[in-house]
């Protein structure tokens, strides 16, 4: 029986690779790590995008879409190193986290001043990957790349900067990796978690096969 070793992968991953860049390499070959860990668990279907392009101003690390029966939930997730400290020891965003929440602002105000151009974007992506309408009426809309483009569609948003591990932040300073309603650090042991679990998941599976 071969047993499953995703999280043993996961940690390999961070040992050999240093950089956002490299890492993003790594999570895009394995984009159920980035799915499971940022997805809102919407039931509907769901979507994960490498390099999501805003417009030609902007380049998102991933862009992960889910709907419910009411609404699209666009969660967007900025990569920083791992071996960066989202925080310094007196609890105030480091240099690498500043840069990615400038970033993220960026991004932030690019939708919403371009909603017809962003929906577009959604609608080309919805036509790439065949996807149904999931949470309109079926006598409003039955695709979803017409439903995404109707502005009367609500779109939830949250933003995350990956950035760090859970042991580089205090349970003093925990509480400020919300920096706002929408925009969360998340550490990548998130991933490790996420990794975990698909051990177990897929161990249990094996476990009735026998």
């Amino acid at each position: 029986m071969k047993i499953p070793n995703h999280k043993d992968q996961v940690l390999e991953a961070l040992e050999r690779n240093s950089t956002e860049r490299e890492i993003h390499s790594y999570l895009k070959g394995h984009p159920l790590l980035i799915r499971n860990a940022f997805n809102t668990w919407a039931w509907n279907k769901v979507i994960t995008e490498s390099e999501f392009e805003l417009g030609n101003s902007y380049r998102v690390d991933f862009l992960v879409l889910s709907a419910d029966s009411g609404q699209w939930h666009a969660n967007f997730v900025e990569l920083k190193s791992h071996r960066e400290a989202p925080f310094t020891k007196d609890g105030i965003p480091s240099k690498a986290l500043n840069v990615a929440l400038a970033q993220l602002q960026d991004r932030i105000l690019w939708i919403e001043g371009n909603q017809p151009t962003f929906r577009q974007s959604l609608a080309g992506l919805f036509e790439t990957h065949k996807v149904a309408a999931q949470c309109s009426h079926s006598d409003l809309h039955t695709r979803a790349a017409t439903e995404i483009v109707d502005m009367r569609t609500h779109i939830s948003f949250q933003y995350f900067v990956m950035i760090g591990r859970r042991n580089m932040i205090s349970t003093e300073y925990s509480k400020r990796r919300h920096i706002n309603s929408q925009v969360k650090v998340a550490t990548y042991d998130r991933l490790i978690d996420v990794a975990k679990k698909l051990d177990e998941v897929e161990l249990e599976r094996l476990k009735y096969k026998l």
